[in-house]
């Protein structure tokens, strides 16, 4: 059983000390965006909202683990400070935990890039139009509309109606390019053979030395 707070965790501590609003961005409305991903994993059994039920596994403890001295990622690793929470090696990270099926073949790349943690400006910027020729654009359509407008450049835009269809798509591509955000997390997450990273130096809480991708 998996749940999902509603109130974006506004109860829990780990929040309360990383969330400058108190609270995630975790609503009614996200928890229905992401549904469909998690109810396709075989070891999750059911997903429903958070109501106060005992838990036995507080996923957000990786925040504590992330604010905390003892923790043994040197750049703060999200993914590290989620094993880390519970005791588990770090090379858990390297097999994929994300199942997901009938990836959708757009016959190009496909690349995200979300409103924070970014740095890699100068060599998206030179390749820009190799770029909007061989890629897709995934993501909200804001973040699209801003992609065009920084590197005054048209590219084509995919819409996904679910985290599912998401994954779908960055599965079914050849190369994957994308900064630190979900759909980065969605293909390091499903094992995706070919990814680029773009790295803030100054937050590079994604940056990992036991899986292959390139950074820029």
């Amino acid at each position: 059983m998996l749940y999902l707070d509603p109130a974006g965790g506004a109860s829990e501590r780990g929040v309360q000390i990383t969330c400058p609003d108190k609270r995630t961005r975790l609503d009614a409305e996200r928890i229905a965006f992401i549904e469909p991903l998690l109810r396709a994993q075989p070891y999750i059994e059911d997903v429903r909202s958070w109501n106060g039920a005992p838990v036995d596994y507080n996923l957000d403890r990786f925040r504590e683990v992330l604010k905390s001295p003892d923790r043994r990622s040197r750049t703060g690793n999200l993914a590290d400070c989620h094993l880390q929470a519970f005791d588990l090696a770090f090379d858990e990270v390297t097999r994929p935990w994300l199942d997901v099926d009938e990836p959708i073949v757009l016959g190009k790349n496909v690349i995200a890039r979300s409103a924070r943690v970014q740095g890699g400006f100068g060599w998206l910027y030179g390749n820009k139009h190799a770029i909007a020729r061989n890629y897709v654009f995934v993501g909200l359509p804001k973040e699209h509309e801003y992609f065009e407008w920084t590197f005054d450049s048209k590219i084509a835009f995919h819409p996904t109606t679910s985290v599912l269809e998401l994954a779908r798509v960055i599965r079914g591509a050849p190369r994957f390019i994308g900064n630190s955000s979900f759909p980065l997390a969605l293909a390091i997450g499903m094992g995706h053979p070919d990814i680029t990273q773009e790295v803030d130096p100054k937050l590079p809480t994604t940056v990992f030395d036991n899986i292959r991708m390139q950074y820029i």
